[in-house]
């Protein structure tokens, strides 16, 4: 791994704190911006921060974050682990205070010690689209950022590279 590469990944939550307020401010302010400007600067920085961090280096959100478990998901996973959908449920999910299904337990019960993912290819979609600086219309999403940038190296990235680009 590159140097570049190490030093993201060890440095960013420090500098992610230590910046907190600024970058939130900065994430609120673009709610008077662009949209196609931002969702492109985004995209951008999205791309690189791809090119240069490895999750599995990380898997913060999969240690620290429970994702959203939907239907699809529930339905898609426990026929994987030829489970009853029902079983699957009481045994590897709660509900949050919106009533939506998340994992029960944190780090993710599917984290192997490799920092890789046993159902990978079947995760829930909530975790295939983490940290959603990809998406269109990144301002709608400014909350997620927020606190994002806190638990990703990707997302701290990402915004710190707008605010830069965006003055």
């Amino acid at each position: 791994m590159a140097k570049d590469k190490v030093n993201h990944i060890t440095q960013w939550q420090s500098k992610a704190k230590r910046m907190y307020k600024e970058y939130s401010r900065f994430l609120k302010n673009l709610k008077h911006k662009n949209s196609r400007l931002i969702d492109q600067i985004a995209q951008q920085n999205t791309d690189i921060a791809y090119s240069l961090l490895d999750c599995r280096s990380c898997a913060n959100c999969c240690k620290t974050l429970s994702p959203i478990v939907k239907h699809s998901d529930i339905k898609r996973i426990s026929k994987h682990l030829g489970m009853r959908e029902m079983v699957f449920i009481s045994t590897y999910l709660t509900t949050d205070s919106n009533n939506d299904y998340i994992m029960k337990s944190v780090p993710c019960p599917f984290l192997l010690d490799n920092n890789m993912c046993s159902i990978y290819d079947i995760r829930p979609i909530d975790c295939s689209d983490y940290p959603h600086t990809h998406q269109v219309n990144f301002k709608n999403l400014i909350d997620y950022h927020n606190k994002n940038i806190l638990s990703c190296p990707i997302s701290h990235y990402v915004v710190d590279g707008m605010m830069k680009a965006i003055k």
